[in-house]
């Protein structure tokens, strides 16, 4: 089964709605550099990218979501931790 990809942002309240750049950005890190990031997930395969109108929403991959559990189940099944 196949996720859609989902907005990718931050809740700092119920009334503020911050995106992925403005978050990276009060930490420092440059609107161009949160970009490139992000196309190169893409790329990579880890991120699905769509766009609706203006906005371009990003989700986990399979790929990504198959790493991410394959890390979680090493590291708490296995007995790493």
């Amino acid at each position: 089964m196949r996720k859609l990809a989902t907005p990718i942002s931050v809740m700092v309240s119920t009334s503020i709605r911050l995106r992925v750049i403005q978050v990276f950005d009060r930490v420092g890190i440059s609107e161009e550099a949160v970009r490139s990031t992000l196309t190169r997930m893409v790329k990579r395969g880890l991120l699905t990218r769509h766009r609706n109108g203006r906005r371009v929403y990003f989700g986990l991959s399979a790929r990504a979501t198959e790493v991410l559990e394959d890390g979680a189940r090493r590291v708490w099944q296995a007995g790493a931790v």
